[in-house]
């Protein structure tokens, strides 16, 4: 017990400035998150919404998605997702599944927060557009969605997979470090790709979503 008390005291002095931003900033986000539902503007209500949606969903699986990331990066023969579980709990422990959850929180959260404020903004203040105005809101959103995001990914994943080769000490290490070496363009690296599938995706998703929604209004009895 002495042993571990030990332990924690010298984390958090060497780590005291990493505690004290993550505290400050669960404690700005959730007094946010409690004033917000009684906020009367619905466009900053929905992003709130958004913001923990995608942040809560992407804690909760991260362990998951770092199993896969692991995997997609393996060299040879990809072992199944047991060995790798397996294989990560062997070599790094109960720790090995949470690297990179940082950039993945601070990411998903605030990304979570842009995206539904400027989709719900560009949706109430853009005219019809023949009735693309849903597939064009959900594109513009998601592309400033991810110029935003992308960074923190880019870092989530070396974290994940290969941070023996890029050894960054947290996500907000990572980003300053890529940038001095490399630049914007080393934040962005692979983005194209990203960029067009996942705007297509989304883009039509919600276009989607809100002609369903849409009909499911129209067919409703009036009582």
């Amino acid at each position: 017990m002495k042993v571990n008390i030990s332990q924690a005291s010298n984390w958090l002095y060497f780590y005291r400035k990493r505690a004290l931003f993550n505290t400050m900033a669960f404690v700005g986000y959730t007094t946010m998150c409690w004033r917000g539902r009684n906020w009367t503007n619905e466009t900053a209500r929905m992003g709130i919404a958004g913001s923990m949606a995608f942040g809560t969903v992407e804690a909760l699986f991260h362990f998951v998605d770092t199993v896969n990331i692991k995997s997609k990066a393996s060299k040879g023969e990809v072992p199944s997702t047991m060995s790798m579980v397996k294989n990560i709990y062997k070599k790094e422990g109960v720790v090995g599944f949470g690297r990179g959850i940082g950039a993945a929180i601070y990411g998903n959260y605030t990304a979570g927060l842009i995206y539904f404020v400027l989709y719900k903004w560009l949706k109430n203040n853009m005219p019809e557009l023949g009735g693309f105005k849903a597939l064009i809101a959900g594109f513009i959103a998601e592309t400033v969605t991810i110029l935003y995001k992308f960074p923190f990914d880019l870092v989530k994943c070396r974290m994940q997979s290969v941070n023996y080769i890029f050894k960054y000490s947290d996500w907000r290490h990572g980003i300053r470090k890529e940038y001095r070496a490399n630049g914007v363009r080393g934040l962005y690296s692979g983005v194209t790709p990203y960029l067009l599938t996942n705007t297509t995706f989304i883009a039509l998703q919600f276009s989607i979503y809100e002609k369903i929604l849409l009909q499911c209004k129209g067919s409703m009895p009036v009582e």
